[in-house]
């Protein structure tokens, strides 16, 4: 039997809320654990997660955009800086 991680809720009573959540459980219990801060970059809220969204495409109409390549570096070099 399938058990719902979340409550069903109206459409009318969902504006501005998220399903999922913007930060990991695992980050989350990093970061109790270790008492930091949120990594730097990662959105607080639904605003600001939007606000990058919206950034994102402002800067890709603008022809601002990576390789696939220069994304894949910036993926290993960020995993690299995890593990290391």
């Amino acid at each position: 039997m399938k058990i719902d991680k979340y409550p069903k809720i109206e459409e009318e009573q969902s504006e501005g809320i998220m399903s999922e959540p913007a930060v990991s459980a695992a980050s989350l219990e990093r970061q109790s654990s270790s008492k930091s801060i949120l990594p730097v970059g990662l959105p607080r809220n639904v605003k600001e997660a939007l606000a990058d969204i919206e950034e994102g495409e402002r800067e890709f109409e603008h022809g601002e955009t990576y390789s696939h390549k220069e994304v894949m570096k910036m993926v290993w070099s960020q995993i690299d800086s995890y593990a290391g």
